[in-house]
């Protein structure tokens, strides 16, 4: 038997990761789950029993107050903060015993407990790796050598100093992990994303929207903020919106607004900024939509993108290490360039292609057969590679391979 301690977390991508993940391992004979989420909104400490576990029958999830995660990140407040979770776990952890215990960690920044429990109990460690520091990705740019000033987080550190295995979502992450945290190559694995849901697509009123069966429908989904390529996408598309009257560009998605207000009056009626959505009504904007955009500076295996490939948008997609594993170019996504300079304070950042980025667009909207085609290839492609029961296989043979003997 093989009892899995899934320490969650709940922002971004890793909360989509583990809400496609687990419930695929719970399915699984020998393998009894148990969440673990540091930051619920619960005031206290809770247990719920899902029920749904094929090796026992019974599921477990454990519930920490939010207000005592900033204590579990920071390793100053050490044992102070860190024990009495340990300890409560430990009421779970010592019927383990004599089997092989596991803990997959889903961030870095809980690794505080994972290095408390090693004290009460034997148990294999597995960590995801779902954010690289940026400065990987500018040296894999034109051969960067330069002196580097972003410093490393301690805890991700930490997090790959104990971890038996670890789980990298794309061929650059592993490689960049190797290369410059000097992992050795029997600790690292590739497993991509996976994402699956009802896929078959929906017809959507327009309408409910405020848009019509004309309009060309373009859509971002993400965090409004510099680093998802907003300034780029909102600055190509203000020369685009002034071209094409029926074009209308969709904003999904919290952040910084100001980003936002500074495009709206040049884009008035043809620029949308919805907020964030539910994931129903982002379901139905995949539907209802022509053209995907993603113009991130940095990402690794975007769960955006393994959404619009399941719902056959065409997409645009900046050609940053980790979403140029996602796509073939010109066959299941398009393209845009990326380049390493220096902003306006002299510091040194990724920027897209404006131009060419608009190119990549106009494409699009002149072309429904060439929508039609990377809608169509992007989907098969997210078949082959990026289903949740792919990744969940993958990763249950991962944990099969530390089972003590």
């Amino acid at each position: 038997m093989i009892h899995l301690f899934f320490i969650s977390y709940d922002f971004s991508g890793a909360e989509t990761y583990a809400h496609q993940l687990i419930p695929y391992l719970r399915s699984k004979n020998g393998l009894a789950v148990y969440e673990v989420h540091f930051s619920s909104d619960y005031p206290e400490f809770a247990v719920e029993n899902v029920g749904e576990c094929a090796a026992s029958g019974l599921g477990w999830k454990f519930y920490f107050p939010k207000i005592a995660s900033k204590y579990l990140i920071d390793r100053g407040y050490a044992d102070v903060f860190i024990a009495p979770p340990v300890l409560i776990l430990w009421e779970w952890l010592k019927n383990c015993i004599g089997d092989t215990v596991i803990f997959h960690s889903n961030s870095e920044d809980f690794v505080n407990v994972l290095n408390k429990a090693r004290g009460l109990v034997d148990f294999r460690t597995v960590s995801t790796i779902h954010f690289l520091p940026k400065h990987y990705s500018w040296k894999e740019l034109d051969n960067y050598t330069e002196t580097l000033t972003e410093t490393k987080n301690d805890n991700y550190i930490r997090q790959l100093e104990l971890s038996d295995k670890i789980i990298c979502v794309t061929e650059f992450a592993a490689a960049s992990i190797k290369k410059n945290d000097a992992v050795s190559a029997d600790r690292v694995s590739v497993i991509y994303n996976g994402y699956s849901s009802d896929n078959s697509p929906k017809k959507v009123s327009r309408g409910k929207y405020g848009l019509s069966d004309n309009d060309i429908v373009l859509l971002f989904v993400g965090r409004i903020t510099p680093e998802k390529g907003i300034c780029g996408l909102l600055t190509a598309f203000r020369d685009i919106s002034a071209e094409f009257s029926q074009v209308r560009l969709l904003l999904v998605g919290d952040g910084d607004v100001k980003l936002v207000d500074a495009f709206l009056a040049g884009c008035e009626g043809s620029l949308v900024y919805m907020g964030r959505q539910s994931k129903e009504v982002v379901a139905e904007l995949y539907d209802l939509a022509d053209i995907g955009i993603i113009p991130s500076k940095y990402e690794q295996c975007s769960y955006v993108a393994l959404e619009m490939m399941s719902r056959r948008l065409a997409v645009i997609a900046t050609n940053t290490p980790g979403l140029r594993e996602l796509f073939v170019d010109e066959h299941s996504g398009l393209l845009m360039d990326i380049s390493r300079g220096y902003d306006a304070n002299e510091l040194l950042d990724i920027f897209i292609d404006v131009d060419m980025l608009k190119k990549q667009i106009v494409r699009l909207i002149c072309d429904s057969t060439l929508r039609s085609y990377i809608g169509r290839n992007g989907y098969q492609r997210w078949q082959e590679m990026f289903t949740a029961e792919r990744m969940a296989e993958q990763t249950y043979n991962l944990y099969k391979s530390l089972i003590v003997p």
